[in-house]
């Protein structure tokens, strides 16, 4: 895809389009992004929050005797606000939740399509029929006879791979 910035200058985008029917007959689920980057980023960025709340804290130095564990920041010309000791030991405990279960969602995927060559193996094997909306297996050993919805043929093949349960409708 090309397009025309205001400058003038021309860019390339490139972007990938994926069919329904290229969905319906995947030998594996498709992602758009792995299942715990959105997890992974909030960890990053509730770290970066509470080393800001842990520096400022630091750089105030001016401790509010009548609360023991807050930190006041005054600046020039304008109110202190305070910042309990807490909220960074608070937000890296946070972090550390985000980044563990971005972690476990990332491994918990890839050790699910770790059969994917088998599936891959299986889907290589058939063919899609364009005027009955079918799929087909050659006649052997182990493999379903007959005509397959693309539902049956999705089920068929990611069976193989060991990732069966994610076929909706199962």
């Amino acid at each position: 895809m090309t397009s025309r910035h205001p400058q003038g200058k021309v860019g390339h985008r490139t972007r990938e389009v994926v069919s329904d029917l290229s969905r319906a007959l995947a030998p594996a689920p498709i992602r758009d992004q792995p299942p715990g980057l959105t997890l992974l980023v909030l960890g990053a960025v509730t770290t970066a929050f509470a080393v800001f709340a842990f520096i400022a804290g630091n750089l105030a130095r001016t401790f509010d005797h009548d609360e023991p564990g807050f930190t006041t920041l005054q600046g020039q010309g304008h109110q202190g606000f305070e910042v309990p000791a807490a909220i960074p030991v608070i937000a890296l405990v946070v972090a550390a939740v985000f980044f563990v279960t971005g972690g476990v969602l990332n491994a918990s995927a890839a050790r699910e399509l770790a059969g994917r060559p088998r599936a891959e193996h299986l889907w290589a094997r058939a063919w899609y029929c364009d005027r009955c909306g079918t799929v087909h297996f050659p006649p052997g050993r182990g493999l379903p006879a007959g005509a397959l919805s693309l539902q049956e043929f999705r089920r068929v093949v990611w069976h193989a791979g060991g990732y069966g349960h994610l076929v909706r409708g199962d």
